[in-house]
């Protein structure tokens, strides 16, 4: 909280203000599952569908407002070399935070 001018008290959002936190990066080898060596995310391909790269990842937090002072997280897979994002659901992001 913070004090405005006229002597109310006055909620500080600067912390609000951030909209994206990288979690953590991956290598693309270790998405892989030992044997048989097959991809752990069904629903994603294993090179990026932009830039056909697929060397490595980041994970990547982002807070989306819902409504007026709610706000949501959705954890992204993006590619380190242009960029591009997909969304992850939840269990996904688990699994991947797993490895």
């Amino acid at each position: 909280m913070r004090v405005t001018g006229n002597g109310n008290l006055d909620p500080d959002f600067t912390k609000i203000k951030r909209k994206e936190k990288l979690l953590f990066e991956i290598k693309a080898h270790s998405l892989y599952e030992s044997y048989p060596r097959t991809w752990i995310l069904d629903r994603i391909n294993p090179s990026c569908e932009n830039c056909s790269k697929g060397d490595s990842f980041s994970i990547v937090m982002k807070f989306v407002s819902i409504s007026f002072l709610r706000l949501s997280k959705r954890y992204f897979i993006s590619c380190k070399n242009c960029g591009e994002e997909i969304e992850l659901e939840y269990w996904e992001y688990l699994k991947l935070k797993g490895i």
